[in-house]
């Protein structure tokens, strides 16, 4: 596996290598033999984001990254939609950005999650805050849908230490 993960890491995001740690959680996740549940808290700077954006493209699909609400950096964004596109494209939208600015567009990711077949060659990030979740049921029915038919491959939380401090 760590070839594979060197060469997306390069290939796809630009990273030439990555860490120890980084080569274990997505051994963990990947590896259909071994638990794919993982919490892994590492402090800031130490490749957690780079991990999801790997799984997220070795899994292919829809990959949920809960966040709280607003704490979506610009930057991170950038770095999330930064992908080389020759090996397959890869999206990555703010739910709840979306639905304030672009409604159209909101709408329209969803139904891209939608219409992803279990052998998609895409990957789509899907950042939003759980509160987005309970608002719109329109997108709670999107991602049960998806979870369903086997597109929606990987949920993740970040800054995770936020959610517990401020929860809902």
């Amino acid at each position: 596996f760590i070839g594979l993960f060197n060469d997306c890491s390069r290939d796809v995001w630009g990273t030439p290598s990555l860490r120890p740690m980084q080569s274990n959680i997505l051994r963990l996740l990947i590896d259909p033999s071994l638990p794919n549940a993982v919490l892994a808290v590492y402090r800031t700077g130490l490749g957690k984001s780079h991990v999801i954006r790997m799984i997220g493209v070795l899994d292919r699909g829809i990959c949920m990254i809960f966040i709280p609400l607003l704490t979506l950096s610009a930057d991170v964004m950038k770095k999330f939609q930064s992908a080389c596109q020759d090996f397959g494209p890869v999206h990555a939208y703010h739910l709840d950005e979306l639905v304030d600015s672009d409604r159209t567009l909101h709408d329209d990711v969803l139904s891209l999650c939608m219409g992803l077949k279990p052998s998609t060659e895409s990957t789509v990030f899907v950042f939003l805050s759980p509160q987005h979740l309970c608002k719109y049921q329109s997108a709670c029915n999107v991602f049960l849908a998806c979870g369903g038919k086997g597109t929606l491959r990987t949920v993740a939380m970040d800054e995770i230490h936020l959610h517990v401090a401020h929860g809902l």
